[in-house]
Parts: structure tokens; C-alpha cells; sequence
């Protein structure tokens, strides 16, 4: 079940809806999937209104990171551990994770994050700890 909230930050949800279906096409550039839903019970919604639609993930406080995030090579099954690359500062290191699932191209990290941990998409071959590196915007 989704919430429908008036702002971005959850709080005042409007009405409820139901994913019917996930769009067969995925945009690689933005990273995004598309869904329909429909709303779900009584609410007061008017034609261009905009509202901000809550899709919480299972796996509660797990990250997910796109598959571009794993080195070229990388093995990714349920329960396994590899390895991402995080920044810190201009420097970048590699970290375990232990993978829960996959879905698509998006892979559930059970575990080896940390809240605020920046990962590298894309690493190249070769990259290794403490490697200098320039983050673009």
C-alpha cells in the first residue's frame, strides 16, 4: 500500500493507493522504474493535484543500490558477500557487503552500509583503496 501525501516528507498522508502493475521499461539514465496504481478507498483528490507517493521497499532498513554499484565480475546471489567501493573525502575504499536480494537491477544490501556511506557506481577495474579520485555533481 502506498501513502499520498501534499509534501515530500510523508507526514499528512491524503489517500492510499495500490501498485496494479510495474511499467516494463525501466529509464537507465535516471535509474527509475514506473508504476500505475489506483487510488484506494475515499479521498479527496482534485485533477492536477500534485502529491507526493511514498513507496516503501521490503526489507525495512536495508539499502538498495543499482547493480552498477558492484565491480565488473562480481558473483551477486542471495547471502553472499562482495565488495562496493565508498568515498570519503577525495579517496575512495572498499567495503563488504552482504547482498539479501536481487530484483531487476537493484540489489538489497542487508548489511555493511552505513546511513550516510557514498557509493561509487560504475567502479572501473582496477580501482583500489585509497585511490585519489574527483566527484562530479
Amino acid at each position: 500500500m502506498l501513502g499520498l501525501s501534499a509534501d515530500d516528507q510523508g507526514g499528512g498522508v491524503i489517500a492510499k493507493a495500490r501498485i496494479r502493475r510495474r511499467d516494463p521499461i525501466a529509464d537507465a539514465i535516471s535509474n527509475t522504474f514506473g508504476y500505475v496504481a489506483e487510488i484506494v478507498g475515499p479521498a479527496n483528490l482534485t485533477p492536477g493535484l500534485t502529491v507526493y507517493v511514498h513507496l516503501s521497499r521490503p526489507g525495512g532498513g536495508n539499502f538498495w543500490l543499482p547493480l552498477a554499484a558492484f565491480p565488473l565480475g562480481s558473483e551477486l546471489k542471495n547471502g553472499a558477500s562482495n565488495t562496493v567501493f565508498i568515498v570519503k573525502g577525495e579517496r575512495v575504499f572498499s567495503k563488504g557487503v552482504v547482498v539479501k536480494a536481487i530484483e531487476g537491477d537493484q540489489v538489497e544490501v542487508e548489511s555493511g552500509l552505513m546511513k550516510n556511506d557514498r557509493v561509487v557506481l560504475a567502479p572501473p577495474v582496477g580501482l583500489k583503496d585509497g585511490d585519489q579520485i574527483v566527484v562530479s555533481q
